[in-house]
């Protein structure tokens, strides 16, 4: 079990850093944002938006390879499934960089995966997400604390596959 799936629970947003190697393309000290959604096709998952795939989910572990650092944020809700369930039906969606300015419209971005599974548990008028940075600066008002952090440059190395692990 990886470091990141001891902390998961359905519903956590998860906050990653990439190395140079892998590249910072999004403005920001976040670069990128998912969703934990809980067992999917058996194993313990994510969903994602990634350039080259659209919405996936992927297995944690697979994920966490990815990244020397991340942050998982939690916001208590009763309405677990529903926000797990909004997560699910993304996936297939195509990537649009821009996705969190033109609500989804044309396709999906990171953040606005994390945004749109959670809309109608957090009113839609008060998410106001465009980038992951912005899902940092605005945990306290939406309700999220970090459940755990991690940070680990030093003995990081690249995964030999980029997308291992998709389920979907």
């Amino acid at each position: 079990m990886s470091l990141l799936a001891k902390y998961l629970q359905p519903t956590d947003v998860i906050l990653t850093r990439n190395t140079d190697e892998v590249g910072n393309g999004t403005p920001g000290y976040w670069n990128h944002a998912a969703i934990a959604v809980g067992t999917f096709a058996g194993k313990d998952a994510i969903v994602e938006a990634q350039i080259e795939l659209g919405v996936a989910a992927f297995e944690v572990e697979a994920f966490d390879e990815r990244y020397p650092k991340w942050v998982v944020l939690r916001r208590d809700t009763t309405l677990t499934d529903k926000v797990v369930q909004q997560a699910i039906e993304l996936v297939g969606m195509p990537y649009e960089r821009l996705g969190s300015i033109f609500m989804g419209k044309y396709g999906e971005n990171c953040v606005s995966v994390v945004r749109r599974a959670w809309r109608g548990v957090i009113p839609r008028r008060r998410i106001a997400w465009r980038r992951p940075d912005h899902i940092w600066n605005a945990r306290d008002r939406y309700g999220f604390y970090v459940v755990a952090q991690h940070e680990d440059f030093d003995n990081w190395t690249k995964p030999a596959e980029r997308f291992g692990g998709r389920l979907l």
